[in-house]
């Protein structure tokens, strides 16, 4: 299963891509239309509603191997540090 979530309609693009690219494949699309848009929101609330919207997508049962696990874990601390890096230098 590919699960993906988006602040809105334009993840439904990407999900259409996924369809066409891996059309074996379930997927799980989670549109946060209740807190859009995020692009005027704060770097830190966007963490947070990353954090909140993935831990939302695995309480729904979307389930990880340990290996992805392991990775997605590796992942979002990095991701969380880029981001931060990325928005201290564009200030």
């Amino acid at each position: 299963m590919i699960a993906l979530f988006d602040s809105g309609l334009g993840g439904l693009t990407v999900v259409r891509e996924l369809f066409r690219q891996l059309p074996g494949y379930d997927t799980l699309y989670f549109g946060d239309t209740a807190r859009l848009p995020y692009g005027s929101k704060s770097p830190e609330v966007i963490r947070r509603f990353a954090a909140q919207n993935t831990d939302f997508l695995l309480s729904k049962g979307l389930r990880l191997s340990s290996s992805l696990a392991t990775r997605f874990r590796l992942w979002r601390r990095m991701w969380f540090a880029s981001t931060q890096s990325m928005f201290r230098c564009s200030r």
